[in-house]
Formats: C-alpha cells, structure tokens, sequence
C-alpha cells in the first residue's frame, strides 16, 4: 500500500473518501479471499476423501481380483477333474448295462428253472422217464417210484 498524500487544510473530506473507497476496497478483497480460501479448503478436502475413497475402492477391487482368480483356478481344477472321470463314468455305465442285462437273463433263467420244478412239470419228468424206459435208453426202470419209505431188514 502506498500512503494517501495528505494535504493541511481543507481537503480532508475527499481524502476521507478516498480512504473509505479503499478500505472498502479492502474490506471487499479480504472477503473475496476469505470466500476463496473456504472453497479451496472444501475443495482440498474434496481431493483428499475422494483419494480415500478412491483407495479404498482399488482394496476393493484388487480383494475381488484375487477372489476370482482363486475361484477361476477351482473352477478349472474342477473341470480337468470332471473331464478326467468321464471315461470312468462311461465305463461304469456301460458295466451297468451289462451287469442289468445278465440280472435279467438271471432272473428269466430263475424263472423258468422254477417253471420246471412246479407240481406240473413232475408228470412231464415222469413221462420223459417212462418214454426213455420203453426206447431202452434206460434200463432198469421199473414202474413208478413212490414217495420213499424205509425198507423192512432182510
């Protein structure tokens, strides 16, 4: 700042003037900065929650990251599993298959074996015996067999 000249005399009302203008002028700059520096704090604070916050979100991330990378190499272990026990899993299927097939033939041979020793099928054993007598096939068949008893001692 530079002084006012001051006059003796009677000029001192324009001097008042002036020095009021300035001090105005003064007054208006100092607000004016005091106005910039708390938007310039604000703004300062601003920067600083926003790199907080921007930190924290790169934690964030980098956390996700490493989590889907980690459950990207589980999954790839679980596929190459999978893909090595398919030819296992076939094979026992078609162990299955064949295994059902011939519990099948099992149960249809039971069936029939069980056909044959029924009440009905006695006689045809029976005629199949007395055919095989009469051809000579067999000999010494001699009539029906009866229901077995103990023999008197000779």
């Amino acid at each position: 700042r530079s002084p006012l000249p001051v006059s003796g005399g009677g000029g001192g009302e324009p001097l008042a003037q002036a020095l009021a203008g300035v001090l105005s002028e003064q007054q208006l700059a100092e607000s004016e900065r005091q106005i910039l520096a708390d938007k310039a704090a604000k703004g300062a604070a601003a920067v600083e929650s926003a790199a907080a916050s921007l930190a924290s979100h790169d934690e964030t991330v980098a956390r996700s990251r490493a989590e889907f990378d980690g459950h990207a190499a589980t999954s790839a272990e679980l596929q190459a599993k999978l893909a090595a026990s398919r030819p296992r899993a076939e094979a026992l299927e078609a162990e299955a298959a064949r295994l059902g097939e011939e519990q099948r033939a099992a149960a249809a041979k039971l069936e029939e074996g069980v056909a044959a020793r029924s009440g009905g099928s006695m006689n045809e054993r029976l005629r199949a015996l007395m055919e095989a007598k009469r051809s000579g096939s067999i000999p010494g068949l001699v009539g029906r067999l009866g229901s077995p008893r103990p023999l008197p001692p000779p």
